[in-house]
């Protein structure tokens, strides 16, 4: 269980709640990153920056890496109460984004079919 939660709503309710955090914190990023590249490309002078990996690596790369979550945990070097823990929160942000996906995840832009010449 997650300290502070004594049940298994509260713990629910927990991984939502953050989960609402970070996706509004995201938009905060993004919305600030739009403001900053139209006051970069008002300047003179644009130094360039290599993009960030999050512009890159979003949802879909998470949930790639969930699908292969279970095969790295023979791997871990954590006690099983560690183990039961982080099976229970990848569990449940799974369901999670599952039911939100539609707010994460959009197949038309998020894949993108591969020109060949």
């Amino acid at each position: 269980m997650l300290p502070g939660c004594k049940t298994e709503h509260d713990r629910r309710l927990t991984v939502i709640l953050a989960a609402k955090e970070v996706r509004s914190a995201e938009k905060k990023n993004r919305r600030k990153r739009s403001e900053s590249e139209s006051s970069q490309s008002q300047a003179s002078e644009i130094e360039e920056e290599p993009p960030k990996f999050s512009s890159y690596y979003g949802a879909v790369h998470l949930l790639r890496m969930m699908a292969r979550f279970m095969d790295y945990i023979p791997q871990l070097s954590a006690s099983p109460n560690s183990l039961e823990l982080g099976l229970a929160t990848a569990q449940d942000f799974m369901v999670f984004l599952s039911k939100n996906m539609e707010d994460f995840v959009n197949l038309e832009t998020d894949y993108v079919e591969m020109v060949t010449k």
